[in-house]
């Protein structure tokens, strides 16, 4: 797999120290703590290698650089810089991801197939904060962690804790997935096209709120808010289907993943991918930039992604309604605990999202990266 090196990603540190005044965050492999952050990327990095063989309409080729960026804010990004995307993950977004993911295995009644669960105390967040967040919150107070204090934050059972790492590696695996739907679906490009000069942000900051006043939909905000969130749906459609398909067609690439029994991995995936949408509803808290100006509701973006994962997922696969509805069964039983987190409604399967019309997709064609056939490849 490939390695992350400074040298290797010279448009993506431009742009980092540039575009966000921030520094690339490149992870030592000497450093344990670091494994996580070189794991996800060298698997996002060899699944998405295909990609960069594709062209759009344009006769432009994909090309992007990828990596993380030194923030305590969680967050991710797409973007297009000196003509090349560049796809991004802060630092605490991972972080903060694996942290929700250990609490999730301290609870008895989440994958009990997996390891002592029963030997779990099943704990209710520390201070009705949610996992993760408080983590964060704690570390820019400046306040210490303390081990007995804070023990229950993780699984006791270590089988269930090596798992919580292998579904904190799935959850940004679709964060990534995400972001590369930016940019393969020419939403980047659309965005450029618009004059605006600003990622795509799944926590939108000052300078995406900023952007969009100079965009040329500014002056019908109803159709730019459409226009936003039909690309926030898209992509999240695209990544989860991406991330189901990897599983499905056996192209895990993480050692201890793929492992896994297959409806685990399965069951891994989607709840992750769930769980995701509500996590970005905590970040949006945090940074407080609670609104729907730039992206669905993470709750309406949660009855997307339920409703694609019911209608175009499982076609063919044995028990999947069963396996579905176990899954959408675990996100509410976390939720009964967690302190504002969305819950899955039946009615969530009928849910009507945004959609492209006809000037969006005519608009989105020739931006669209499609696969070089045999053909027309040179």
């Amino acid at each position: 797999m490939h390695q992350l090196t400074a040298a290797t990603m010279s448009t993506f540190r431009h742009y980092a120290e540039n575009k966000l005044g921030a520094q690339p965050y490149i992870p030592d492999p000497g450093d344990f703590v670091d494994q996580p952050f070189i794991t996800a990327l060298a698997s996002f990095e060899a699944l998405a290698a295909r990609s960069r063989d594709m062209t759009n309409a344009q006769g432009m080729r994909l090309r992007f650089e990828c990596g993380y960026v030194r923030s305590m804010s969680p967050n991710a990004f797409a973007a297009i810089y000196d003509g090349a995307h560049v796809i991004g993950v802060n630092q605490a977004l991972l972080v903060t991801i694996i942290e929700f993911a250990l609490y999730v295995f301290t609870q008895a009644d989440q994958f009990p197939q997996i390891g002592d669960a029963a030997g779990e105390d099943s704990p209710g967040p520390a201070f009705g904060a949610a996992p993760g967040i408080l983590l964060l919150d704690k570390t820019l107070r400046g306040e210490a962690m303390n081990a007995r204090k804070d023990a229950h934050r993780v699984p006791k059972d270590a089988a269930r804790h090596i798992a919580a790492i292998y579904l904190a590696m799935l959850m940004i695996r679709f964060v990534w997935m995400h972001e590369l739907a930016h940019c393969a679906n020419g939403h980047v490009l659309l965005l450029r096209d618009m004059n605006l000069d600003a990622a795509l942000n799944e926590v939108p900051g000052p300078s995406m709120l900023v952007g969009f006043k100079k965009a040329a939909l500014e002056t019908a905000p109803d159709a730019r808010q459409r226009v936003l969130h039909a690309l926030e749906l898209d992509a999240d459609e695209c990544a989860l289907r991406t991330a189901a398909r990897i599983q499905l067609w056996g192209g895990e690439n993480i050692e201890g993943i793929a492992r896994l029994d297959p409806r685990t991995r399965m069951a891994m995936c989607l709840l992750g991918a769930y769980l995701m949408t509500w996590l970005f509803d905590e970040y949006q808290r945090f940074a407080n930039t609670v609104h729907d100006r730039t992206h669905p509701f993470p709750k309406d973006r949660l009855a997307n992604l339920v409703r694609y994962a019911s209608t175009e997922i499982g076609e063919g696969i044995d028990g999947y309604a069963a396996l579905h509805a176990a899954i959408c069964a675990s996100f509410n039983r976390l939720a009964l605990k967690i302190p504002n987190m969305h819950r899955i409604d039946p009615e969530t399967a009928t849910y009507s999202p945004v959609r492209y019309d006809a000037d969006l997709i005519a608009r989105l064609a020739p931006l669209r990266f499609v696969p070089v056939t045999p053909e027309t490849s040179g």
